[in-house]
């Protein structure tokens, strides 16, 4: 009986597990999900949370989702640049650049730091930096032609000066 009983709880603990994790999961096409995945659960569901506190403009929520985020997945550049984006909400423009350039660094796939770095070295003249900048939003197409086609007019521009 003791055993049937044990069998039975582990089974509904399996498959509570297993819903959190699909909701999760489910939270990465669906960001409306991401507020009713419980915290121990969340994955994709904690970068929907930072993203949408970003957006919201909720400088002290941006924060402490992004804080959350990296503290459970510290490696994708794209957790980075949001917590440059809080940083920025937040006014430490100093964390801000620290965290944008660790990002931009780490992937070539964000767009956000990749843009914001290929500005950067545009604007100090560093055509190198700007070039590889220029090649991974290229590569990406994460921008439009148009964008790009300004920054690659102005990478030129530079080049020619040289």
């Amino acid at each position: 009986m003791i055993g049937r009983v044990a069998w039975i709880a582990s089974l509904g603990a399996i498959a509570l597990v297993a819903t959190f994790a699909q909701l999760d999961r489910s939270a990465r096409f669906a960001p409306q999900l991401a507020a009713s995945v419980p915290a121990p659960f969340r994955g994709f569901a904690a970068e929907q949370l930072a993203r949408q506190a970003v957006l919201a403009g909720d400088a002290e929520a941006s924060m402490r989702e992004a804080r959350a985020l990296l503290r459970a997945r510290p490696m994708p550049a794209e957790h980075l640049a949001l917590l440059a984006r809080a940083n920025l909400l937040a006014g430490d423009g100093d964390v801000a650049l620290a965290a944008l350039q660790a990002a931009a660094a780490r992937g070539w796939r964000e767009p956000f730091a990749q843009r914001a770095m290929a500005e950067a070295a545009l604007e100090s003249g560093d055509v190198e930096i700007a070039g590889q900048r220029i090649a991974a939003l290229r590569s990406t197409q994460a921008i439009d032609r148009e964008e790009l086609a300004e920054l690659e007019r102005r990478l030129d521009a530079l080049r020619a000066l040289r």
